[in-house]
């Protein structure tokens, strides 16, 4: 089932990116890993010595953790606060001879931000326009 950026939470987001991006989660030690080298099912049989090993998250949940989130190549196009309805973000890429985009709405910047990086990838995965 896709996720719904549209309801995710800054943790439910960052957890999605740090996926998205290679991560693990280690359901034996509940910290994080990462790397080219290591295998997603190592901890399924227990963490593999060597291998890059994180026991803090991935992303912070900042703004500037938000923006190196984002896929490569996505522009921030528009960026508003509208009152009592939040912030509205949108950004978009170019490839493949169309213009993919997606959009976040929340009540915090910063979950906004996050929505974005979900709405994005989602839309880059799928090679469709990604609105929350």
């Amino acid at each position: 089932m896709t996720p719904n950026p549209a309801t995710m939470t800054v943790q439910e987001a960052m957890d999605f990116a740090a996926v998205a991006k290679g991560y693990t989660k280690c359901k034996k030690y509940g910290g994080w890993h990462g790397g080219p080298n290591f295998p997603s099912d190592s901890c399924e049989s227990g963490c593999v010595v060597g291998m890059t090993t994180r026991t803090d998250h991935p992303f912070q949940p900042t703004l500037d953790s938000a923006a190196s989130a984002m896929p490569s190549g996505w522009k921030i196009h528009m960026e508003s606060h509208v009152g009592s309805l939040g912030y509205l973000i949108t950004a978009w890429k170019i490839g493949n001879e169309q213009k993919v985009w997606g959009q976040a709405t929340a009540d915090t910047e910063l979950l906004a931000r996050w929505r974005l990086v979900v709405a994005c990838m989602l839309a880059e995965k799928e090679g469709s326009n990604g609105k929350q």
